[in-house]
């Protein structure tokens, strides 16, 4: 059994998101074929858009969890032991996105659909953490990311 563990993922170039100085907010979230996540960037009025596109034969999620930041103290707790490792004590910012290795949301999610480790044996735990929201993407898919002005 591995301990779960957060690792810096910088899907946008030039990330310009910090938890501490211009958070992420979401905006909203669909989902029909592809995920789409939206985020708002209050700071420099721009909006993001993460789609997770559904290629054939894939779906572009397996699964998906939104809980309020309050109710979830385990990811502080992973926060804090990302920052205890020697590569994030040289970040000048508090990254919003990680992929979570040895995922015990991807365990759990293997014990109630076992044929996913067959269908999708790449699949990824992504974490978003916005201004209120810890978002979790199960997935094989890197998202496209656009950007626009407000």
């Amino acid at each position: 059994f591995m301990k779960e563990q957060l690792v810096l993922w910088e899907p946008l170039e030039g990330n310009p998101f910090c938890r501490r100085h211009n958070e992420l907010h979401l905006d909203k979230f669909s989902y029909e074929h592809d995920l789409i996540l939206t985020f708002h960037d209050v700071k420099n009025n721009e909006m993001y858009t993460f789609i997770y596109e559904a290629l054939e034969g894939i779906r572009s999620f397996i699964t998906l969890r939104i809980a309020d930041e309050f109710k979830r103290g385990d990811i502080d707790k992973l926060i804090n032991e990302f920052f205890d490792k020697e590569e994030a004590k040289s970040l000048n910012y508090g990254p919003t996105f990680y992929i979570v290795q040895y995922s015990s949301f991807l365990e759990w999610q293997d014990s109630n659909d076992p044929v996913r480790i067959i269908l999708q044996p790449n699949a990824e735990h992504h974490l978003f953490i916005t201004s209120n929201f810890y978002i979790d993407v199960l997935t094989e898919i890197q998202p496209t990311v656009s950007k626009a002005k407000l």
